[in-house]
């Protein structure tokens, strides 16, 4: 079985290189160009050392690029093919990682990152959900490293089809652009914690997302074994929203991850958090 590219392995090479490689993204939908993303792993993470690397709560912070690295991309990659029916709109992708962070990924090769719509039917958020699951079947030695590796870099929609189920196939709802304060001219943020890391079952987890603008909209979706909830609210005065989950037989230490979408003026931004119950 082959693998994706070890960081660093030729991928300096590529390195600025984005111009002319490869088909117009539109073709392709959610899955990136190979010749440009095929995939690339971080060569600090290995089957030996999950247990102090991935499968550690809060370690892909740890090593996750800052926006001041992934937006530039993200803009050069748009500019340069990636642009899906010539949308450049940059708050319509997340600049996401083929192998993500949750399984080993590198971090900033541009052979592991790509402009993911939003839009589609399986969109970034849908992937999400995959990755999701493989981390946490790699972490419970259910499948292997390298499998789930693989999996992710050579089609993660046939990897969601295996081991979460059929794809949907309408785009998720979306929500009204709100605007920003008078005069902020500032887009949204998203800083996500969680009121309790290590909840009791029956109990209530609290996520507290600073989104920095009044009245953004904050979709807030927790990923538990088995299914997957749900909630929307619009952020304070202050930029800032709560939206509580309801812990109630949930599968004892099994990490449940949260992703949050924030939408405000026409912009958007997304980032994660979770919770492990007892």
């Amino acid at each position: 079985m082959s693998c994706p590219l070890e960081d660093g392995q030729w991928a300096d090479a590529y390195e600025g290189r984005l111009d002319g490689l490869g088909a117009d993204a539109s073709a392709r939908g959610a899955l990136p160009i190979p010749s440009r993303t095929p995939g690339a792993l971080d060569a600090t993470v290995t089957p030996a050392d999950i247990r102090s690397t991935i499968c550690v709560v809060g370690w892909t912070a740890t090593v996750r690029p800052p926006e001041s690295y992934t937006e530039p991309l993200k803009i050069r990659q748009l500019d340069t093919g990636y642009a899906f029916r010539g949308d450049h709109r940059l708050g319509d992708y997340e600049e996401d990682h083929l192998v993500p962070l949750e399984l080993g990924g590198s971090p900033r090769s541009v052979r592991n990152l790509w402009p993911e719509p939003y839009h589609l039917a399986a969109g970034a958020r849908v992937k999400d959900r995959v990755e999701d699951r493989l981390h946490a079947l790699v972490c419970d030695g259910r499948v292997p490293l390298r499998t789930a590796q693989h999996a992710m870099a050579t089609d993660w929609e046939t990897a969601y089809r295996r081991w979460v189920g059929p794809l949907p196939v309408t785009p998720p709802t979306t929500f009204p652009p709100t605007t920003a304060p008078p005069g902020s001219g500032a887009g949204p943020t998203c800083r996500a914690s969680v009121s309790d890391a290590r909840p009791s079952d029956y109990s209530t987890v609290e996520v507290t997302v600073d989104t920095g603008v009044a009245g953004a909209s904050v979709i807030a979706t927790a990923h538990y074994r088995t299914t997957d909830t749900s909630h929307s609210v619009a952020a304070g005065s202050s930029g800032v929203a709560r939206v509580a989950f309801d812990i109630s037989g949930a599968t004892r230490g099994y990490q449940v991850n949260v992703g949050v979408e924030v939408r405000a003026g026409g912009a958007s931004a997304s980032c994660r958090t979770s919770f492990i119950p007892q």
